[in-house]
């Protein structure tokens, strides 16, 4: 039987609807539906902008025929903040006390200002240690999601943000197929959104995240880029970054070399927190998965396997599934979704 509740995604452009539940080993999908959201609900105010995304998710839902009222929430890594600490064994009130002092360290406004949400991602018994990823995220943020969500005539369940669904999936995919590597080996997730690109580290041997970052580059600054070139609608733009990208073809507009600027950026980023990670946890990272909206842009992948040194391909999460007619529908935009099915895990 489906679980009685789905996921809602509001990311800064487009509103993901997603319902999968667990079936053994497998994920069996029952919805996928996504659409551009004109205005971003984190920076722009005013109750008709409320109301007409309500709007579209009323009607994403209503194609997707979905009955039910309980949603779980995933808002963007770009609007809030997450750190993996590793603490010892301590007592709920020491460990209240802690998280909050950690809270402080990363979390740029005022405290009493955010939502705080806690996860234990692994313990260590033996070394009475525990392994846990904290969220933060504006209440500003957290209230307008929920009413965004209340004004669909829908229950919120929870919030969380991308990078806790998409460490979720991540874990629940290696658990279940997991593959032989040594301590040292580590996987390196990179989750593109709009405006911001998120890195998880993962290691696999002890199905462990180790770390995260989020920089303020993202897909957009690509769209952007090739707009400040060409008079091109976004429209044309997003097409031309589909089906030329990085890739060498013959066509009206060069925009390879128009994007290498941006892609110089972006991989500068990258490898500044790959040099770091190398250095603190003396890994070696073996592979490169993309996901997010990153990973439409043609030819990506190959330029960064080239860049990086590292194998990088597309988050593949069809083998995942059982096959029906959903899933193959939406199989090309499966890592559109990764944090969504994520979200539908917990």
């Amino acid at each position: 039987m489906a679980d009685s509740q789905f996921c809602i995604e509001l990311g800064e452009r487009h509103i993901k609807v997603v319902h999968v539940s667990k079936k053994g080993k497998d994920l069996e999908a029952y919805a996928f539906a996504y659409e551009e959201n004109p205005y971003n609900i984190y920076v722009t105010e005013g109750e008709k902008i409320t109301e007409q995304t309500a709007a579209i998710l009323t009607k994403l839902i209503d194609d997707c025929n979905i009955k039910k009222k309980s949603v779980r929430i995933i808002i963007p890594d770009s609007f809030s903040y997450s750190r993996i600490i590793e603490m010892p064994y301590l007592t709920e009130k020491e460990l209240i006390s802690a998280i909050k002092y950690q809270a402080d360290q990363f979390v740029p406004i005022p405290i009493e200002k955010v939502n705080l949400d806690v996860e234990i991602l692994s313990t260590d018994k033996k070394n009475k240690k525990i392994q846990i990823l904290i969220v933060a995220a504006p209440n500003i943020v957290i209230d307008k999601a929920i009413s965004t969500i209340e004004s669909a005539g829908l229950l919120p369940e929870s919030v969380e943000n991308e990078a806790s669904a998409m460490l979720r999936l991540i874990s629940w995919m290696h658990t279940e197929r997991k593959t032989q590597t040594s301590e040292n080996e580590y996987t390196l997730f990179i989750n593109g959104g709009f405006s911001t690109t998120s890195l998880y580290l993962y290691q696999p041997s002890l199905d462990m995240t180790k770390d995260i970052h989020n920089f303020p580059m993202g897909y957009d600054l690509f769209v952007r880029s090739v707009k400040a070139n060409f008079n091109l609608e976004e429209t044309e733009v997003k097409k031309l970054l589909e089906t030329s990208g990085f890739l060498r073809q013959d066509s009206k507009y060069n925009i390879e070399q128009v994007l290498n600027s941006s892609y110089n950026e972006v991989v500068l980023e990258i490898e500044k927190f790959v040099l770091s990670v190398q250095s603190k946890y003396s890994c070696k990272i073996t592979n490169v998965y993309i996901s997010g909206e990153h990973f439409k842009i043609a030819g990506l992948c190959e330029k960064l396997s080239v860049s990086l040194g590292v194998p990088t391909n597309v988050f593949d999460i069809y083998p995942f599934f059982v096959k029906n007619t959903v899933v193959d529908f939406f199989k090309a935009d499966l890592p559109l979704f990764a944090p969504s099915i994520g979200g539908n895990l917990e």
